[in-house]
């Protein structure tokens, strides 16, 4: 899962059309990184998740490592910089598909936390004093 960085500046200050426009170019952008297997979609807002099957947690870090070098070093309308922060997980013996989410939204709350621009990966919820703004699919 992905949200991408200050977006709100974005539509603030250039407008909605303008930040719909730099979404598009996005998912652009990240289309190109990735394998006709994988399914990529927009989660809400400027958030986007991306399912990688028969990928492990080890091998999905990588690839959003770098989706997120691509994406800072790629131009979009207006001749804007784009940064994102990435949460990474993996589905678990017995995971019901409301914990993936939960564990991919909560490892991207990190990585803003720690600073923005950079991946987290979480296997388990260890982080309780953060708040998953998911709860489940839907």
């Amino acid at each position: 899962m992905f949200d991408v960085d200050d977006f709100k500046s974005i539509n603030d200050q250039q407008g909605h059309l303008v930040g719909d426009q730099i979404l598009r170019e996005i998912s652009a952008v990240i289309k190109r990184g990735l394998r006709n297997s994988d399914v990529f979609a927009r989660w809400g807002g400027e958030e986007f998740i991306i399912l990688l099957p028969g990928t492990d947690r080890s091998g999905a870090y990588r690839l959003a490592e770098k989706l997120r070098a691509l994406l800072e070093s790629s131009r979009f309308s207006h001749d804007r910089r784009v940064t994102a922060s990435f949460g990474v997980t993996e589905l678990l013996e017995g995971d019901e598909p409301e914990n993936l989410v939960r564990r991919a939204d909560l490892a991207m709350l990190i990585a803003k936390e720690q600073g923005k621009n950079r991946v987290h990966s979480l296997v388990e919820e260890t982080h309780s004093h953060l708040k998953p703004r998911y709860i489940g699919i839907g």
